[in-house]
């Protein structure tokens, strides 16, 4: 299934981000000029389009947060970067696990009203959105994109971080590697372990009948592939 701009063709939830990449697209997501958790007694005030940003009311950092905590961080009017080098007892690790670069890209993305419309991202909110995922070389606005979510062994690694390898699709959904001008005789539809290393075989583990181990225990991959890698 091919999605265009920044969607992963479905909706991100708190429990599905594990990057960057799923971090933004969760705040893409979720947040319009209706509901971007601001509030007039805010201590973070700044004048003319940027509102004040209110963690209680669940700003794009305050919404991974406990009540209880938002209004701390309220109180003490700081903002994202001080309150985790100083509080970071305040945050889960969603947002301890993110840069101060990111986490600063993300707060100013929400708190300037220009960056939404009533239906989400504006145009000026996907400009902020290009130049931060040329910052931190995220992918998750080309022009089209590739998205699977699979039910597959937890250690099959398919982050694209293999030399000479593409990953591919099967018909079923799921995702192998191509290893790419290979020797003849030796494999090229292989998968990557994060225990075991190259699996020489595309099916293995995709499945229980096909683990090659002990340790195979299934869970769901949710894996965004640029389509220029799939074609």
């Amino acid at each position: 299934m091919t999605q265009k701009h920044y969607t992963l063709g479905y909706e991100v939830k708190k429990e599905d981000i594990i990057d960057d990449e799923t971090f933004l697209l969760f705040t893409i997501q979720h947040f319009n000029s209706t509901n971007r958790g601001t509030a007039s007694n805010s201590k973070n005030v700044i004048p003319q389009v940027i509102l004040p940003c209110s963690y209680e009311a669940g700003c794009a950092i305050g919404i991974h947060m406990t009540i209880e905590n938002r209004i701390k961080a309220d109180d003490l009017g700081d903002d994202i970067v001080a309150l985790v080098e100083n509080y970071p007892e305040l945050f889960p690790p969603v947002i301890l696990e993110r840069s101060h670069a990111m986490l600063l890209g993300m707060q100013s993305l929400h708190d300037n009203l220009n960056n939404f419309d009533e239906k989400g991202l504006s145009e000026e909110g996907r400009k902020h959105i290009l130049a931060m995922l040329t910052r931190h070389n995220l992918r998750i606005m080309a022009d089209e994109i590739y998205n699977f979510r699979f039910q597959a062994c937890k250690y099959l690694d398919f982050k694209p971080s293999y030399a000479n390898c593409k990953r591919q699709a099967v018909s079923n959904g799921k995702l192998f590697w191509l290893r790419m001008n290979q020797p003849a005789g030796n494999p090229t539809m292989v998968q990557f372990c994060s225990k075991r290393g190259r699996l020489n075989t595309g099916g293995a583990c995709l499945h229980e009948a096909a683990k090659l181990c002990s340790s195979y225990e299934q869970v769901e991959h949710i894996i965004n592939v640029p389509k220029d890698e799939i074609d």
